[in-house]
């Protein structure tokens, strides 16, 4: 019995089940008991370790009950962000402008009937229109299973194209799905070879043939979805680093916009950068103190390198003026209380955000750098080494109204729980929305919206017990799909069904008034989901401990 204590999880303990060293029921069974008492407690999560090649459809893998959503009780603060850049440009896509040369009216029907007869302007709707009419049917309360899993899923991930789905499941698996249409179907799925515990992070190329993913491993892979190739192994690829240490991973990995570099951030606090065209490392950048959960390449190009990591900063590097013998970066975001888990960017070359275990996403504006003076002083007010977030409740003094004196930020949202695994925050697509919205996933099993323009939170997904470690929003389609540690991958969009997942329990053969009676269930729910947003919006609601 093993006990594996990463960053990026829980402390696991692995029982051999089909260990042909160990035969003991008896004793197998006394650590099941003993396990059992150590996850009611929340001390651990037990893992229930299979040989891969000989194991039966049971499930390996105990998944981690959601957490209880957070109580927010600092005020939203919008200031700065209705001074920003950000408010204008999201403003002007979505179609809100005060000002418009040829003003439309608030809701669809009177917009189509405007278009019948005669729009101003071009006499089409324009994309500001289209994004208008979308907001109004953003992903609503209604999931709908994509799959399930033996393990906790990981990763959920569109192609830019939104033709193709990526999952991966904590067996090292990677499954592909044709995501062309709303009706979701399993294309591939491939082993990740010579890695271990999980895959942590993967990427598509810009062309959409490739998936670069990262691990426990001392190189992170390539894995060719296009190559039929009938030989073993003939589809994936190393894209060697061959650090020599023990316990080395790459918890995030991106890829440059035109497909030819592929960046890792990794648990040395290291940058490592692979040129695919020559195949070799060509940048290994020692860039923070602790690890890097987080690297992105800026908008439009392969110079510049963002990343985050355990420290709380956020760095800008620009590989242009930079010095591998002596780095330095060109920038520093400084706010978070505690370490970065995700970076997006917003694709305009100017903001993107970021998630954090201290509750909280932020939007940046890249041009305002925090003060490099006061980056000792932003390391002290870190929380204490003690807090660890993979099990242990969130502590008090995030939930404060003290921001750190250098705070740059443009805007701090609040209402997601940050807990147990490196969560995700994203932009919302700019087609469909007009990137008016900041969605992210969960420990409370939640998936939470938030109106980028106000900080407010527009809306709530449930339906997963478990932490909702990744999500993606389709980016030509009102579709969020989901990935989360209770073993489910979920799709929410803009048409409800008629009995939601939460009344399974009413019978097959239904009688006269199911439906009806389905449709009140459905609109007392709604309701009920409403008022948890409104008491979360105005400080009230459950507390996270």
């Amino acid at each position: 019995m093993g006990i594996s204590n990463s960053r990026e999880h829980s402390p696991i303990v692995r029982i051999p089940v089909n260990d042909r060293e160990s035969n003991n029921e008896e004793e197998l069974s006394d650590v099941a008991e003993l396990i059992n008492y150590l996850i009611v407690s929340g001390q651990i999560n037990v893992r229930t370790f299979y040989d891969f090649e000989e194991s039966d459809d049971s499930d390996f893998d105990y998944p981690m009950p959601a957490v209880a959503p957070p109580r927010i009780q600092i005020p939203v603060n919008t200031v700065n962000l209705d001074r920003s850049d950000v408010k204008v440009i999201t403003e002007q896509s979505c179609g809100l402008t005060k000002k418009r040369k040829f003003p439309r009216p608030g809701n669809i029907v009177n917009m189509l009937q405007m278009q019948k007869n005669g729009m101003p302007g071009s006499g089409n709707f324009t994309s500001a229109d289209r994004c208008q009419i979308a907001n109004d049917r953003i992903p609503c309360n209604y999931a709908k299973e994509v799959d399930k899993y033996h393990s906790k899923a990981f990763i959920s991930l569109f192609s830019d194209d939104g033709s193709r789905l990526l999952t991966v499941s904590q067996d090292r698996t990677l499954h592909l799905y044709d995501s062309s249409t709303s009706h979701y179907t399993r294309l591939k799925q491939e082993k990740g070879k010579d890695i271990d515990w999980s895959i942590l992070d993967a990427a598509f190329t810009p062309d959409g043939n490739t998936v670069i993913f990262s691990s426990w491993s001392n190189n992170i892979h390539a894995w060719r979805i296009h190559d039929d190739s009938d030989q073993a192994g003939s589809a994936q690829d190393k894209l060697a680093i061959d650090v020599e240490e023990s316990r080395f991973a790459c918890f995030s990995v991106s890829v440059s916009y035109d497909g030819h570099y592929a960046l890792a951030g990794a648990n040395d606090g290291c940058i490592y950068l692979y040129d695919r065209h020559s195949d070799k490392l060509t940048l290994r950048l020692r860039a923070h103190g602790e690890d890097i959960n987080a690297v992105r390449f800026g908008s439009y190009g392969d110079d510049v390198i963002l990343s985050g990591s355990d420290d709380g900063l956020i760095k800008v590097w620009d590989r242009r003026v930079l010095k591998q013998d002596s780095p330095k970066s060109v920038g520093i975001f400084m706010g978070h209380k505690d370490g970065i888990t995700y970076l997006d960017l917003k694709g305009d070359g100017r903001h993107f955000i970021s998630n954090s275990k201290d509750q909280t996403i932020k939007l940046w504006d890249m041009r305002k750098f925090s003060s490099t003076k006061e980056e000792n002083r932003t390391r002290e007010s870190l929380t204490a080494p003690d807090w660890d977030y993979r099990w242990q409740p969130v502590p008090k003094q995030f939930r404060t109204k003290n921001s750190l004196a250098n705070d740059t930020s443009v805007m701090t949202y609040r209402g997601h729980a940050v807990l147990q695994t490196l969560v995700r925050a994203k932009f919302s697509p700019a087609r469909t929305t007009g990137q008016r919205f900041i969605y992210t996933g969960c420990a409370s099993g939640r998936v939470v919206v938030y109106d980028l323009l106000t900080g407010k939170i527009e809306t709530l997904l449930t339906g997963h017990k478990g932490n909702v470690r990744d999500v993606s929003w389709h980016p030509y389609r009102q579709e969020i799909v989901t990935a989360s540690w209770d073993h489910h991958v979920k799709l929410y969009d803009s048409t409800p069904a008629v009995i939601s997942e939460q009344y399974d329990e009413l019978p097959s053969k239904r009688v006269r008034r199911s439906s009806r009676i389905a449709a009140r269930k459905r609109v007392e729910a709604e309701k009920i989901k409403q008022n948890a947003i409104r008491l979360l919006n105005s400080g009230a609601g459950p507390s996270t401990t």
